[in-house]
């Protein structure tokens, strides 16, 4: 099974499902709607890189925001709980790879519990 990613597509700004980690716009028409509308799309890329952070990474990591919003106040403060045997809570900026790692694992979660039957 091919890996999935969640992204909130740059152009429409719903959240959507990805399979390519790379992916910034959810469908073909998004793209299109882009190229069509640069100067748009070139105010929110200005933002990511004053913010330094990829677009790749920030449309992800919006998405995160939208289905996890009840942890914003330790993004905020700068903790993010994570899944570590010998911490409970540890700076993202000192452990980003593990807030990577984390991160999917959460994404992870909410797709199989908003994917299963019934749900």
């Amino acid at each position: 099974m091919a890996k999935r990613y969640i992204i909130k597509c740059l152009a429409c700004r719903k959240l959507d499902e990805v399979s390519r980690s790379d992916a910034i716009y959810c469908s073909s028409s998004c793209r299109v709607w882009a190229k069509r509308h640069p100067e748009e799309i070139a105010e929110r890329v200005r933002l990511h890189k004053m913010m330094e952070v990829p677009t790749t990474m920030q449309v992800q990591l919006e998405a995160y925001f939208d289905l996890f919003s009840d942890r914003m106040d330790a993004i905020r403060d700068g903790t993010l709980p994570l899944d570590h045997p010998t911490r409970k809570d540890v700076i993202a900026d000192d452990a980003a790879e593990e807030a990577a790692v984390a991160f999917w694992k959460v994404v992870a979660e909410a797709v199989e519990l908003t994917s299963a039957p019934g749900a």
